[in-house]
């Protein structure tokens, strides 16, 4: 979707990747997907008043740009894979990003995340280290890697670093402050051809303009009542 990029909350969303409506919805395993509030609240209350009550039914396909943290490549240790690209039989090339700090548990859910303390805020960098933008080797899964718990990843953008590794030798590289994770339910492969049926997705900027515009269209019209 198109954003303008003549203002503070459209660089905002670009930044965290948040470019149609449905990466404000959590997809919930077991329950209606709803809006991923905690994430709303700190980041982007500007939008939280102007979204309907409930979320739409939609559902989630797998998009360029997101990130997952998925059962099969060891999200129970953190690790988020960054979706790359998607090839017409179905492999997904990823990037795998893995904690600055080991961990031997899943990521939090459900809260906002970079609202923690910063010796507690979680950073990523990617599994092969590098000091440009976009750097890290990247590799192919099949679409069953998403099987089991699987989370959606928020991130921030990437940060040049510097720290010790584990033999206390000093590394330049990158990194990405993780925001806010969801838990959510098995995502589908895109698929063109059902493109046409599909409601569009429109980005948060301009669901956020369109509402703005009603509401300005309907204090005119109280106050060309009021003055007549």
């Amino acid at each position: 979707m198109d954003l303008s990029l003549h203002s503070k909350l459209d660089r905002k969303l670009m930044n965290y990747r948040i470019t149609t409506l449905s990466d404000l919805i959590i997809f919930s395993p077991n329950k209606a997907n709803h809006w991923a509030l905690p994430s709303i609240h700190s980041q982007f209350p500007l939008i939280q008043e102007l979204l309907p009550t409930n979320a739409p039914a939609w559902h989630r396909s797998i998009r360029i740009g997101r990130f997952w943290s998925v059962e099969d490549a060891d999200g129970q240790q953190g690790h988020l894979l960054e979706v790359l690209g998607i090839s017409t039989t179905g492999l997904i090339n990823i990037r795998r990003w893995i904690s600055l700090i080991p961990r031997a548990t899943w990521l939090p859910n459900n809260i906002a995340l970079h609202r923690r303390r910063a010796r507690d805020k979680i950073w990523v960098h990617p599994e092969v280290p590098g000091i440009s933008r976009g750097a890290g080797s990247t590799d192919f899964i099949p679409f069953t890697s998403f099987w089991g718990r699987l989370l959606q990843a928020i991130l921030g953008t990437e940060q040049p670093i510097t720290y010790l590794d584990d033999a206390q030798i000093l590394r330049k590289d990158i990194a990405r402050q993780v925001f806010f994770c969801s838990e959510e339910r098995l995502p589908s492969l895109p698929n063109a051809t059902d493109s046409a049926s599909i409601p569009q997705d429109p980005s948060p900027f301009s669901y956020y303009r369109d509402a703005l515009a009603g509401r300005l269209r309907y204090l005119l019209t109280v106050l060309c009542i009021f003055l007549q």
